[in-house]
């Protein structure tokens, strides 16, 4: 049997760790309901886009970082130059 996950009283349940790792689920996330022939598949709903949306933040961030890869990683760290 697979991951199991007991739904409450309000209709939540909680997702085991090994499952939101492998999902790449974080707090904030949407999950996504497919319906297929065999049931239904759950996975984490990414805007268009794709994954990359959610580094924006970060590569603005990165403005004034001299473009060496180390200065680019320290910046990124928290490390800034």
């Amino acid at each position: 049997m697979g991951a199991t996950a007991k739904v409450t009283a309000k209709w939540q349940i909680v997702i085991p760790a090994h499952v939101r790792d492998r999902l790449g689920i974080r707090r904030g996330d949407i999950l996504e309901f497919i319906e297929t022939d065999d049931g239904f598949v759950i996975r984490r709903w990414t805007p268009e886009g794709g994954s990359f949306r959610r580094f924006i933040g970060r590569i603005r961030a990165l403005r004034g970082v001299p473009r060496r890869t180390d200065a680019v990683v320290e910046a990124l760290r928290g490390e800034r130059p």
